[in-house]
């Protein structure tokens, strides 16, 4: 029986889900302070007299602190776009090296050379062979050995 993959081999995982979603919490907490200031500047225009030549320079400094509020709106909500991604890939990632965890745990619980045990195996190379590219299969020596032993174990079962 070959050596099997271990989580290790795939991926590691560091705390970057924990720290994904706390920057992704920070930005979301940034875009409700700043539409708030949205709504108290929207407030104090309203309550500004364009007739008078203060209520207009008033006018002025307001609509140049939206317009920069506005940009750093649209910076902050493309932020937390590009962390909602990131978060959606880390869980995706997770839940993988949970399915490879589970896989490694019925190798180790299976008796040795058990249907159990060559059923998991043979799903943790196909993890493994679907990372790999297809240039990677054919060209390298590790991707010839796994497609070698995969379909050995597949005319096993």
């Amino acid at each position: 029986m070959p050596n099997p993959i271990k989580s290790s081999d795939l991926l590691q995982l560091d705390g970057v889900l924990l720290e994904a979603k706390k920057r992704f919490d920070a930005l979301t907490s940034a875009m409700d302070k700043m539409e708030k200031k949205a709504d108290s500047l929207v407030k104090k225009i309203e309550n500004v007299n364009a007739t008078h030549a203060g209520g207009q320079e008033e006018i002025l400094k307001v609509t140049k602190q939206s317009d920069n509020l506005s940009k750093a709106y649209d910076r902050l909500s493309d932020a937390a776009d590009e962390q909602a991604v990131i978060i959606a890939a880390l869980k995706e990632t997770t839940r993988q090296l949970n399915q490879v965890n589970k896989l490694e745990a019925k190798i180790l619980q299976a008796k040795k050379g058990s249907y159990n045990q060559l059923s998991a195996q043979y799903s943790l190379n196909k993890i493994r062979l679907n990372q790999m590219t297809k240039a990677e299969r054919q060209a390298t020596a590790e991707g010839k050995k796994l497609v070698k032993e995969t379909n050995a174990m597949y005319q096993e079962m």
